[in-house]
């Protein structure tokens, strides 16, 4: 996944909002710079938070997944997503389950 951010491919990426919170996981705010690691926990690429957006998982459309994983299959990504979701909060998600999505730009790799 990390290549497809790299190419400009995926330009977002989501997480439950209920992970949030405090200041160890604060929302991520415009303007945020931070390090993308590849898989051995290497820095690979410098990037810029653009949006930030809390979204309802129901809401979710093909727009946003193409973004997420450059794809439009909105219902193999609601499946990975809810079980991303069970496996970072421990709940079972709905429609109303609020994501944070933020979206990003590549500024060195």
């Amino acid at each position: 996944r990390l290549a497809l951010v790299l190419e400009g491919t995926v330009t977002a990426v989501s997480a439950p909002l209920a992970g949030f919170g405090g200041e160890e996981m604060a929302l991520p705010q415009v303007d945020d710079l931070w390090i993308a690691l590849d898989g051995g926990g290497r820095p690979r690429a410098l990037l810029r938070t653009t949006a930030v957006e809390v979204v309802r998982l129901g809401d979710v459309g093909a727009g946003q997944v193409r973004a997420e994983t450059g794809a439009d299959d909105v219902a193999a990504w609601r499946r990975d997503t809810e079980a991303a979701v069970r496996d970072a909060v421990g709940v079972e998600p709905d429609d109303d389950t609020e994501l944070v999505v933020e979206h990003v730009v590549v500024l060195y790799s």
